[in-house]
């Protein structure tokens, strides 16, 4: 999970009709984008929108790609998304993320309590999140592919990939205040790493959100105060505001 994704930046969302719709033939799991392939296909369609993401589950007949003019080989479009019956490594770091939440939620599952595997989920995921910074876009901004701005590319951006799967992880941590500190403590150590404008105070919520709900999970004031103590590096909680005014 570590490699980095499709290459992206910023640009204010954009509004106006879309002349082109494709659809998804078939339900299933959108095993990838063949980006590069699609430029010279799309080159000249103007804004293209993919609306799904790779790892994304679609029904049939819901939208795949909305383009500004007409998009002359829908076939050559519908070769480049593949969609298959199950989730794959094909899909390479949305799946190896969402496999390794899975494997920490099912180690946290109360017929297992395996909290080491947890933790050792927790140091890949962070891991992960490091290799992965180019990704981030700003608040209010679409991601779009570097090499090819036409293409707006929502949910591929680093919320896009990390932001449900952390979530689920957060939901399954709350309970063991030992995977929740260590976490926590991650999330300090991206905090400190963080090089993109919005990002350390992301990660800074992140924190405090795993910490407010471990908190409402327990009445043991011991591991209140390791929590609370775990938080330390942020500072205060106007740390992430100020940055985010910024």
């Amino acid at each position: 999970a570590g490699q980095s994704g499709i290459p992206v930046k910023g640009r204010p969302a954009s509004d106006g009709a879309w002349a082109h719709r494709i659809i998804a033939p078939r339900e299933g799991y959108v095993q990838g984008i063949g980006l590069a392939r699609l430029v010279g296909t799309l080159s000249s369609c103007g804004r293209v929108r993919f609306c799904v993401a790779p790892g994304q589950h679609v029904l049939a007949g819901e939208a795949l790609v909305l383009a500004e003019t007409r998009i002359a080989d829908e076939k050559a479009v519908l070769r480049a998304i593949p969609i298959g019956a199950f989730r794959s490594n094909a899909e390479s770091t949305v799946f190896q993320v969402r496999l390794l939440v899975e494997v920490a939620a099912r180690a946290l599952s109360p017929g297992i309590n395996d909290f080491y595997t947890a933790l050792a989920c927790a140091d890949r995921l962070t891991c992960a999140m490091a290799a992965q910074f180019a990704l981030w876009v700003k608040d209010g901004e679409v991601p779009v592919y570097a090499k090819h701005q036409a293409f707006e590319l929502p949910g591929q951006d680093f919320r896009g990939l990390f932001a449900a799967p952390m979530k689920a992880f957060r939901q399954a941590a709350a309970d063991y205040p030992s995977v929740t500190i260590r976490m926590i403590g991650n999330y300090a150590r991206l905090h400190r790493l963080a090089d993109r404008p919005g990002l350390a105070a992301y990660f800074e919520t992140q924190a405090r959100d795993l910490a407010d709900h471990a908190i409402a999970r327990t009445d043991f004031a011991k591991d209140i105060q390791d929590i609370e103590i775990a938080l330390e590096p942020f500072g205060s909680p106007q740390t992430a505001m100020q940055e985010v005014a910024a």
